[in-house]
């Protein structure tokens, strides 16, 4: 209890200091309070923009795809410890990155979320295709591989193989999603700018509305 009497002043500094410092007209804070908000607020009822048959909008869908990957790569860089220090900087780059993406509806600053989700993809997609080809050849190399070696039942051996292999496929189906998400995210952002700036300058969009009536008199 003494201890966080005395850590509070040093905590409320550190909020004044950084979390309220704005970046780009946007405190700090509200970049990462923004990955907990599932306001949509251009192109809301767009089905062009809605996933999951329409239940959700690719918006608040890329926030949760994305903190999904920073609870991902939290647990991988605690299990590789002290190793992950050498790798740190990339999730961190990615992850800033990203957040000020998410926030200030960025369709470039996407992109690393894109590479990103295609690098992760081709490096499953070529351990998938390592290990089934490897469990084509030997059964017991693929067991191994996975600390189940030990098992001598044959239908025990099979359900292990086929519920490893079920697994794997099924994350290469998410990867492969993901990246069309945050694709697709990026084309919303796109369409969002555009919608931001015709409601900042409405004069400028009356008259690019109007040009096209013009030339059609003419």
């Amino acid at each position: 209890m003494w201890r966080n009497y005395e850590m509070r002043p040093f905590l409320e500094m550190f909020d004044i200091a950084v979390m309220n410092k704005q970046i780009h007209g946007v405190r700090v804070k509200d970049y990462f309070t923004n990955l907990a908000s599932k306001e949509v607020d251009v192109e809301e009822n767009n089905p062009s923009y809605r996933c999951a048959k329409g239940r959700i909008h690719i918006y608040p869908l890329t926030k949760a795809l994305f903190l999904l990957n920073i609870g991902v790569w939290l647990l991988a860089i605690g299990i590789m410890f002290p190793w992950s220090i050498l790798v740190f900087w990339i999730p961190l780059l990615y992850f800033l990155i990203t957040i000020y993406a998410l926030k200030q509806k960025s369709a470039t600053c996407m992109w690393p979320a894109i590479i990103h989700s295609v690098m992760l993809l081709l490096i499953w997609a070529s351990a998938t295709i390592v290990l089934f080809s490897t469990a084509l050849f030997s059964t017991q190399t693929f067991l191994d591989t996975f600390g189940q070696g030990h098992h001598e039942d044959f239908v025990v051996r099979l359900f292990i193989v086929l519920t490893i292999k079920i697994v794997m496929v099924l994350i290469g189906l998410f990867l492969v999603y993901q990246c069309y998400a945050f694709n697709l995210c990026r084309k919303y952002f796109d369409i969002a700018k555009n919608a931001d700036v015709n409601l900042t300058q409405p004069e400028e969009a009356t008259e690019l509305q109007t040009m096209p009536d013009k030339t059609d008199k003419t």
